[in-house]
């Protein structure tokens, strides 16, 4: 897995950076088949020249090879900008990784204060794809030390949070994301998507799309069906642990 900036460079090559600097590749199926497997792409929207069509042909041409096209708003990425503060970056490909993996890393409660609804979904959306390209982030820390293992999880959050044997990927880090830069439980929820419907992105997608998975997918299980009202309770279950231990940690450090 890997995080990836794209862009469109001359003569319809592609232009993408990585963790060790920009490179270059004659076209987008060819970068495809060098990347590691699962990769996250990150794009600006004019990568696909707001064209939906053009949109769908590229995301179904990279999964098929299980990466995953990521759009990166201007709205968010202004938010991730601002808390990343100047990054060392030669080109812009190489800027839109570099304040991606560094605002996500940074996300906290604040930003619920000083931005927009619409501004910290689309950031915490990046950040959702950032840490499903593998970068241990540290909301994602916080998290997993406020909850514990997985085994020890009480029934209803296993249920809720993970196969049976592990965390889902896309739900924790979505819990863990919204859960550091949530206020309140109310925030928590709205964020989330829990209190109202689902809307759009990733972040709210990988919760809607894990109850989808626990209650009717290919792994179905009976007797692990969950109603929603017992899954929106296991999450906020969860938060309600993340943020006492964040106040906790508030309440030492002072």
């Amino acid at each position: 897995m890997a995080v990836i900036s794209i862009e469109w460079g001359e003569n319809s090559r592609v232009r993408w950076a990585d963790a060790t600097g920009v490179h270059t590749s004659s076209t987008l199926l060819a970068l495809a088949e060098r990347l590691p497997a699962a990769s996250i792409l990150l794009c600006e929207p004019s990568f696909y020249s707001c064209n939906t069509d053009e949109r769908r042909f590229l995301a179904a041409e990279l999964s098929g090879q299980s990466h995953v096209l990521v759009p990166a708003p201007r709205a968010g990425r202004e938010v991730l900008e601002a808390i990343a503060g100047r990054v060392a970056a030669r080109s812009r490909v190489g800027w839109l990784r570099a304040i991606s993996v560094a605002g996500a890393a940074g996300l906290d409660h604040t930003v619920s204060r000083e931005y927009t609804a619409n501004s910290v979904h689309d950031a915490l959306d990046i950040a959702h794809a950032v840490a499903l390209g593998g970068v241990e982030l540290p909301g994602l820390t916080a998290a997993r030390q406020a909850l514990g293992p997985y085994r020890d999880l009480d029934e209803p959050m296993r249920l809720a949070l993970g196969d049976g044997q592990a965390y889902g990927p896309g739900v924790f880090a979505a819990l863990a994301l919204v859960a550091a830069v949530a206020r309140s439980r109310d925030d928590f929820d709205r964020l989330l998507g829990l209190s109202e419907s689902p809307g759009w992105g990733s972040v709210r997608g990988a919760v809607r799309g894990w109850y989808r998975t626990r209650n009717g997918g290919e792994d179905f299980v009976r007797e692990s069906v969950l109603t929603w009202s017992a899954y929106r309770r296991a999450l906020r279950a969860a938060y309600s642990r993340i943020s006492a231990a964040r106040r906790h940690g508030q309440e030492r450090a002072a």
